[in-house]
């Protein structure tokens, strides 16, 4: 299922990562195309960030790092699929 969530983190520099926690009730992230790798399957709303790597815990919660390119303030959507069901 295709899910997103917002973030608001101040990125103040150029070039600047940032790890978001996905939660635990979108967790885990998928491979859709099933090519391998996680990451072209997650997009942001803004051409300014890009997804560098997807960490995914023992405990089932994943982890995105996001990179901006130039610094901005203002929320961040970002969208994945996860095996996680819409309640």
């Amino acid at each position: 299922m295709k899910t997103s969530i917002v973030t608001n983190y101040n990125f103040t520099s150029f070039g600047e990562q940032v790890t978001v926690g996905i939660p635990m009730d979108k967790s885990p992230i998928v491979d859709q195309n099933q090519n391998g790798d996680l990451t072209d399957d997650i997009t942001a709303n803004d051409d300014n960030y890009r997804i560098l790597a997807v960490k995914q815990n023992r405990n089932s919660n994943s982890e995105i790092v996001l990179l901006c390119i130039t610094p901005t303030n203002t929320p961040v959507t970002i969208t994945f699929w996860t095996t996680r069901k819409n309640n």
